[in-house]
């Protein structure tokens, strides 16, 4: 009996699930106060006022200079925009952790799924010493292979960075489960052909998941542990 918090959108899969790959932003963990708090740091810098988290949503899913660089918009020059990406990641590092968080039942959600024999991965297109960083403090011991943005793969929804994941986990593309919480999410799975599942709770309404490729969307993190059973039986 299908629960309502599970929506099917066009699921149909075939394998059982070997590994989740998770976005982190808006997926595993809410970064967002800590995004705004850094970003209002680097615009003062400049003389701009303080950013709105209104405004962050609309950039948060792009590679780290792409994403500031749409928060620097009123910079006049692509000098300073570039300058002001260096600012940025010198002071997101002193915020990091302030008040991000795991999203409620995140942590119980990898514990389970590890002990299914599930493996455990991370996919985003923040920088890859942020996305160490930030699932050493919350996910110790929990993340096989916890990714960010490398200089030598493209950003998300490319799949070069996924289709070297999935290489490392030895897993075929149905075997994965893919969940994050945006278009960018949604098209990167697709485009890999993973087993693509909307994080309703993140930065994007579920809509915009349905509309850009999500198969399932759940509505919390528990829901997606009984999707992952859901498709293992």
């Amino acid at each position: 009996n299908m629960k309502s918090e599970i929506q099917i959108c066009t699921g149909e899969h075939n394998k059982m699930i070997k590994a989740v790959v998770f976005d982190l932003d808006g997926t595993l963990t809410n970064t967002m106060p800590d995004l705004i708090i850094t970003i209002s740091e680097v615009r003062e810098v400049y003389g701009l006022p303080p950013i709105t988290e209104e405004e962050v949503l609309s950039a948060v899913n792009l590679s780290t200079p792409e994403f500031i660089k749409l928060c620097m918009s009123q910079l006049p020059t692509e000098e300073q925009k570039e300058e002001a990406v260096g600012v940025y990641l010198e002071h997101y590092k002193n915020h990091m952790v302030d008040k991000t968080h795991p999203y409620d039942g995140i942590v119980k959600l990898l514990h389970k799924l590890r002990d299914e024999g599930k493996k455990i991965a991370v996919l985003s297109n923040k920088d890859d010493i942020n996305v160490k960083f930030i699932c050493d403090t919350f996910f110790r011991g929990l993340i096989d292979e916890p990714w960010g943005k490398r200089d030598e793969y493209p950003g998300k929804p490319d799949p070069t960075s996924a289709f070297a994941l999935m290489k490392v986990l030895g897993c075929e593309p149905r075997e994965i489960a893919y969940i994050g919480d945006s278009d960018v999410d949604m098209k990167t799975g697709r485009n890999a052909g993973f087993v693509t599942v909307g994080a309703s709770w993140g930065y994007r309404p579920a809509e915009i998941l349905r509309e850009t490729g999500a198969e399932y969307i759940v509505d919390s993190a528990a829901d997606f542990g009984k999707l992952v059973d859901k498709l293992d039986s």
